[in-house]
């Protein structure tokens, strides 16, 4: 096997690999039992395809996608600090209120 075979393997089992990570965080948005757990897996998500974004910049040898990936990290990061500021800013008497997904 020459340099060239065994590196674009490489990028296929890491590629995989972050599938099956992404699959994982999918489904732990989908049956997270509590709001934590949700954000926990968008979060894992969002690192994810990150990632995934930059095995395929590497895969195909093109630096075009480099700012899309600071601004997937960007977003995801905003996301999840919003959200726990919405948890923090909701009161006992709010019907949206849950102590068990407050940080």
């Amino acid at each position: 096997m020459d340099a060239m075979t065994l590196a674009n393997l490489d990028l296929y089992l890491v590629g995989l690999a972050l599938f099956a990570t992404a699959a994982v965080g999918v489904w732990r948005i989908a049956t997270g039992p509590t709001t934590l757990d949700r954000m926990v897996g968008f979060d894992s998500v969002a690192i994810t395809a990150s990632g995934l974004v930059l095995v395929f910049s590497a895969a195909t040898a093109s630096n075009d996608f480099i700012e899309f990936v600071f601004i997937l990290a960007a977003l995801g990061f905003l996301t999840t600090v919003a959200y726990f500021y919405y948890l923090m800013q909701l009161s006992k008497d709010d019907p949206n209120f849950d102590p068990e997904s407050r940080p």
